[in-house]
Order: structure tokens, then sequence, then C-alpha cells
């Protein structure tokens, strides 16, 4: 092991970073397996890919001096620790710590491990065929307070929530509560256990990280125990007297990960910090994988829909040096079952418990196998990855946000070739693979966040699954300039669908149109009239509460954690409008009921886009 020199001082009374004066390519970080993910060469390949070969430490330690007042200094030493993953020699709490980060090599199952993306995996169609009766009759419950509904059959409705940092989580767990009968109040309540698959990506897998960690418990709890405690701090995890010690804590966790072999950036350390303020448990829930999830009774008895999260791939991944897909990049889902892609470039998924594991050809190497490396945190901040900004504009596109003095700082300061620091980066299940023709030749995944393709919406996956017939679709999102939805993100949802044979996406109007009809300011609804379309009911947000909307406001107040939570009730509501829960029954049941109720007309006439 190499000497080391600690950098105490200007970081004395905050963290102890350990900072190696010399990297040797075969240090204690390859001694793992033979041909597993830790082995030598391996672990070098890594090194050589992942590692910046300068920092300018004393540009640094200038910069982080100005900003250690700031509200948002903790992300940027968080980066800084990441940064230097790599090369921290952790204290003696290495050996004796409880909560391990790093994933671990094991026996394979006798399973595959990859499969084709051709329809459900049999994991997920057999969750679907339980839940499916019971989805149906909690909507048959749900319809009998507004009449007579002669169904023929069942439609299964999905429904996808927008990102957008602690504003998109707060208000997705607004909705996710008005509709939940276990907690809701009023007609709306209950159409949640009617719900098959919950969607979501950046900010709004915050709130739902907290469901599937603690098998899906009331949203009050969560505000009560987590959120109006935690979130006053933020990410900043070194403010939270809870938590005194959770910057070395961060640090040596991030640092287990890259000695165990397994490639670690500065998304490990910020899914680090998303743990810290989501989840529950000692040391910011570091045992909680998404994995878990499908082992949590609430969910294998199909009383809460299945959660989907959504990453974009990047090409920096193919040596070219970008620094984001541009609007066609490659989608990712997460599920508690698998890690993949429906998208040509892919076309094919990994059994996430396995997560991690060195693959070739659709085989594991070596027949070793990793598991833990589906922690729900680093599954979080893969797709919440803003991080990502600083490489394509250090500073610029935070521009009169928080987060511009810590990009600014981190994109000069960071000058190697690819900067692959921004990116989560996972060992890719697919390499090798002839039917994933992207990213055959990839050794790793660079993914970022879910809306960076200019989707912030996750529909995707709802699309994908012929079964779905209603798309909730609820459009938290605000521009960095706190100004909401110009119907953009849902018409570039729609452009893609066309040459990806998404022929059940209904017509979406362009901006221009949207703005000029208010189309984001009131409910409506698409794809009423043609049978051949999925019903899109999207309801975008308003302001009913006085609250902040700028996407990167780090920190909120506990009142404005419930107002949040209370403006996402309102959303699903339509502002305790008396008429619209009956008329969101018409619009569910309309292209599978033989008859409708008089008072659907009205509905139609009033909310459907002709």
């Amino acid at each position: 092991m190499p000497q080391c020199r600690c950098l105490y001082g200007w970081l004395n009374s905050i963290i102890q970073i350990h900072t190696c004066d010399t990297l040797s390519p075969h240090s204690s970080r390859s001694h793992g397996l033979s041909g597993g993910p830790n082995s030598r060469a391996y672990t070098s390949e890594i090194e050589e890919h992942w590692v910046p070969a300068s920092l300018g430490l004393r540009q640094i330690h200038e910069r982080l001096v100005a900003m250690v007042v700031s509200h948002s200094f903790v992300l940027l030493l968080a980066l800084v620790c990441a940064t230097f993953a790599h090369s921290i020699g952790l204290s003696s709490r290495e050996a004796t710590e409880p909560f391990p980060y790093a994933p671990k090599p094991g026996l394979c199952p006798s399973t595959p491990l990859v499969r084709i993306a051709q329809g459900l995996s049999s994991s997920e169609q057999a969750w679907y065929n339980n839940k499916k009766p019971k989805a149906d009759a909690a909507l048959r419950s749900w319809l009998r307070q507004f009449g007579s509904f002669n169904v023929n059959s069942m439609p299964t409705i999905g429904s996808a929530l927008a990102g957008g940092f602690l504003r998109a989580s707060l208000l997705s767990a607004g909705i996710h509560q008005q509709l939940d009968g276990t907690e809701g109040s009023g007609p709306m309540a209950g159409l949640l256990q009617a719900i098959t698959y919950e969607t979501t990506l950046s900010g709004s897998t915050a709130f739902q990280g907290g469901l599937i960690q603690n098998n899906w418990p009331s949203i009050s709890s969560l505000s009560n125990n987590i959120w109006q405690p935690k979130y006053q701090y933020g990410l900043n995890t070194l403010k939270d007297p809870d938590r005194p010690n959770s910057g070395a804590e961060l640090a040596s966790d991030v640092g287990s990960k890259s000695n165990a072999g397994y490639p670690a950036t500065l998304i490990d350390m910020y899914g680090r910090l998303i743990s810290y303020a989501n989840l529950y448990g000692d040391h910011g829930g570091i045992r909680a994988l998404i994995s878990d999830g499908r082992s949590q009774s609430k969910f294998t008895n199909g009383e809460v829909p299945m959660p989907i999260f959504t990453s974009i791939g990047s090409s920096t991944a193919d040596g070219g040096g970008t620094c984001g897909p541009g609007s066609n990049g490659t989608q990712y889902e997460i599920t508690p079952f698998e890690f993949g892609s429906w998208d040509p470039a892919v076309k094919a998924f990994m059994d996430i418990k396995y997560l991690g594991t060195r693959m070739y050809a659709g085989r594991p190497v070596a027949f070793q196998c990793t598991t833990g490396f589906d922690n729900l945190g680093f599954m979080m901040g893969t797709s919440a990855n803003v991080i990502v900004n600083a490489c394509k504009d250090a500073g610029g596109a935070f521009a009169g946000t928080p987060l511009a003095p810590i990009f600014q700082t981190i994109g000069e300061g960071i000058t190697y070739p690819l900067n692959r620091q921004y990116f989560s980066a996972i060992p890719n299940p697919f390499f090798g693979m002839r039917s994933s023709p992207q990213v055959a030749q990839q050794q790793e995944l660079a993914l970022i966040d879910g809306g960076n393709s200019g989707q912030v919406i996750p529909i995707w996956p709802l699309l994908k699954r012929n079964n779905v017939d209603v798309l909730f679709v609820w459009d938290v999102y605000y521009d960095l300039n706190g100004v909401q939805s110009t119907g953009g993100q849902l018409y570039n949802t729609y452009q893609a669908s066309k040459p990806a044979n998404l022929n059940r996406m209904p017509t979406i109007p362009p901006p221009d149109e949207f703005q000029a009809k208010k189309l984001n300011t009131k409910p409506t609804i698409f794809g009423c009239n043609d049978p051949s379309k999925n019903t899109l009911i999207y309801v975008p947000v308003q302001q009913y509460l006085p609250q902040t909307s700028s996407t990167f406001n780090l920190t909120t107040t506990p009142e404005q954690t419930r107002d949040f939570i209370t403006n996402g009730n309102r959303m699903a509501t339509n502002n305790n409008n008396s008429n619209w829960p009956r008329c969101v029954a018409c619009f569910i049941m309309k292209k599978k009921a033989s008859s409708l109720p008089d008072f659907c007309n009205a509905c139609f006439s009033q909310y459907c886009y002709n």
C-alpha cells in the first residue's frame, strides 16, 4: 500500500481526507478474484479510464475556503472527496464498518442473468399476473362511487411522475398520497391501488426510494420522520447535527467500493448524499438495495404499483469525449427486477440483483457474480445525475442557481480527457452481446439523469409495455428559471415515439400550440377518441401554495416541505374540483366500458384535446 499524507488544516474541522502521493496500477484494489470484476487486469483498466491525471490541489483548496459558508458547500466537498476516491487511504473503521457500501463477489444463480428484451421478464410477468386482478378489483371499487359503468374489461393503468430535484420529490409524494386509499381522503383516494406501474426519474425517484426501502409506508410517516427533519439541510450532511461524522463516512464508503475493484465516480458520493436525505437506517440507509423491493410484502402481494426509475446512456463511454446523449439517448430502466433497455441499441435486460458482475456475451466471467452493486441510493443518484451538466458547461448550465459556483469550480479543477467522473459508472452487463450493438464493445456504461434526453416525464417505459392502456402524466417540471412546462418535454416523447414505432402514443401538439391553447395550465386528455392509442391524462403543475419553484432549491424548511406535499395533493384533485374525480373515471373507462354515465359527455367536451 503506498504511503499517504493527510490533507488537514483547510479541512481539519470538517472532514479527514487521505490523499495518496502515488497510486500504483496494481495497488491493494487489485487483490480480488481472478477474472472477476476486481481482478488486477480489470482494475487497471478501470483506473486508466476513471482516474484523473491531475486536479490542482491548491486551486481546489482556495475555492473550498471561499465556499465554506455556502449552504451548497457540501456538494463541492463531496465531489472533491469522490474525485479522490481511488486514492483514499481508509482508517481503521474500514475493517469494522458494519454497513459496507462495496459490492461483493460470490456464487452465481442457476438461472440466466441476461435476457433479450422480448416482452416482460418471467419475474415481472409473474408479478403482473398477481397484481392485475387486484388492480382490477381496486378500480371496480373506486368506480362505484360515480354510478354505473358497464364494463367489458378493466384497463391497466400507469402513472409517470416528472423530475425536478426536491420539488419533484415532494410534489410527487403529494400526488401519490392523495391517490392512496390507505391515507388519502376524498373521491380520488383508492385510485393508487388500481395503478400497476409508477415511473419516476431524477428528483421524483427520491420519494419512491423511501417507499421501496420501507415496504411502502405512508407519505405522512416519510414526511414526519425523514423529509421534514432532513430536507432543511438538503444534501448538506455536514450541517445536520444528527450526522456529525457523515463526511468522513461518505469518503470511506466510496473508497471501499473503489478498493474492491469496482468503478466509483462522483455519482457514488452524490448517491450517498441522497441516501442520507431520503432513507431510513444507520449510515444513511447504506444497506438498502433496489432489488430488496421485490421481497417487500406489499409489493409481492400486489398492493402497490411496480416502481420504475429511468436513466440515460451517454455516448461518453464510446471514447468520443461528449458529455451527453442528445435527444436520442438510450433509455435505461431500473426496477426491483431488472436493469436494461428496450431500445434497439441495447435491447436486453439483466437481473438487477447481480448488476456489477463482469459479463461477456451474456454470461458471467469465471462464474463469479456480484451482489450489492444495486445500492438504492446509487440507483437514485444515477437517475438524478444532474452532476453531468458540469461536464457540458462549467457553471453555465446552472447560471443563476445555487449550483453555479459548484460546477464552475469543478469544471475548472478537473481537466482530463473524457470527464468520466461526472457519470454513473456501471460494469456493462451487455458487453460482447451482438444483440446490443451500440454497447457491445464497452466494458462500462456511463449513465446520466433520466431527463437529459429532453424527456423529463418518464413515459417511455409505459409505452414499451403493451399491456398499459391509460397513462397518468404528472408534469411537476419547472425549468431553471422557475418557468413551468411549455409542453416541450411531452412533445419530445411524442416525436421520439414515431421512429421507435411506439404507435400507441397519442398525438401531442408542438410547444407553441401547447402554450397558445394554455394546455400547460390545465389538465388535458390526449388520445380520447382513438381506440388504437393510449389514453393520456396530462396534469401540469400549478402553484396553489406560495413556494419556490426552482429545480435547484437545495433545502426546504419543514413548513415548505408540508406545503409542497399539499400542493401535490391539490394537483391530484385538480385543486379540489368536485367534478374532476368522476371525469377521471370517464377518461379511464372510455375505451373499455360498453356504456358510460351521461355526465361523461361534459367531461370529454371540457378536457379532451381534439
